[in-house]
């Protein structure tokens, strides 16, 4: 069953249109990250998704209800950790949760036990009584987290979360919500720029470019479809000679986009799909000529590289949606 459903989502704001047609599903209990270049439409989806801006086109629900004929329906059974930072600095912890707790329709004392459960489950029972402004910025993350997690929302929508924070902070933040997300089998849907964060979140990447969904799929996929060439660097007893590379790429075919012979080394680069056979050929030519193989070491693109072609642009065009 879909937690979020979204079909030819339009936006115009001021004759400028943000949203051009996007639609995806995400199902229950799934771990999206909703990425994109700045000003590609992120913040605005998930504003519509919470009923917070009515579309100008398009359809939108969220756990089986139209957000945009009743948007208060369903908003109970949602959290929204936003960018940026929102608090009762005069108050401690434990008052600012159960004070949210209250406002999510909490009796005292269940918002206090709630409380109570998540700074343990966090980790903060530590800081329950201290003052809102004696915690570093981290800290104040995750208590804006679990201020989200109090009336025990089905789907959590982040925006940003972890900007700001040092790798420790921002680590233990996304930790700890998919901690929280497999305990309670709820939705998480992720807009963030930080390709770690993706990597331990979340198990599928919607891309939105310019307004439209661009690319849709898991994270090994996206990887593979916008991360470019695989990087194969073999260390060769001694120079093969000018023929190696000629040899090479005749076995192999035009999937080697670039072969390179420095001395001893050789490097090639090709799709993921080809490498085992470039591993093969160039082992096979060594070996044909004599020569030990003393080192091999693939290197794989990174989920950021993959995200910088995306950004701008590149990629499989395979890959794109519609």
């Amino acid at each position: 069953m879909s937690a979020v459903v979204v079909e030819n989502l339009v936006k115009v704001f001021n004759g400028v249109t943000v949203l051009r047609g996007v639609s995806f599903r995400v199902d229950r209990g799934e771990r999206v990250g909703y990425l994109g270049p700045n000003g590609a439409g992120k913040t605005t989806t998930i504003r519509i998704l919470l009923g917070l801006i009515k579309p100008t086109s398009g359809r939108v629900e969220v756990l089986g209800h139209d957000i945009v004929k009743d948007p208060r329906g369903v908003r109970g059974r949602l959290g929204y950790v936003r960018q940026g930072h929102s608090f009762e600095l005069g108050l401690t912890v434990e008052q600012s949760l159960e004070l949210y707790g209250y406002l999510w329709g909490l009796d005292r004392a269940e918002a206090r036990r709630r409380a109570r459960e998540l700074l343990e489950l966090f980790g903060l029972e530590s800081v329950r009584k201290l003052y809102v402004s004696q915690l570093s910025l981290g800290t104040r993350r995750l208590v804006q987290v679990i201020r989200e997690l109090l009336h025990d929302p089905e789907v959590l929508f982040l925006d940003e979360p972890t900007t700001g924070l040092d790798p420790v902070a921002r680590r233990k933040v996304i930790d700890y919500i998919a901690e929280w997300s497999r305990r309670r089998s709820a939705t998480v849907f992720l807009s963030t720029h930080i390709p770690q964060d993706i990597e331990r979140l979340c198990s599928r990447i919607i891309l939105i470019h310019r307004g439209r969904i661009r690319a849709d799929m898991d994270v090994e996929k996206f990887r593979e479809a916008f991360g470019g060439l695989t990087k194969v660097v073999a260390k060769l007893a001694k120079d093969p000679g000018p023929g190696f590379a000629k040899r090479v790429r005749e076995e192999v075919g035009n999937s080697i986009r670039v072969l390179r012979v420095s001395g001893p080394r050789v490097e090639v680069f090709a799709k993921r799909r080809d490498v085992a056979r470039v591993v093969e050929c160039i082992a096979i030519e060594a070996r044909r000529q004599g020569i030990e193989l003393r080192d091999l070491r693939i290197e794989e693109p990174t989920l950021e590289d993959a995200l910088v072609r995306a950004y701008l642009g590149e990629g499989d065009e395979a890959a794109e949606v519609g």
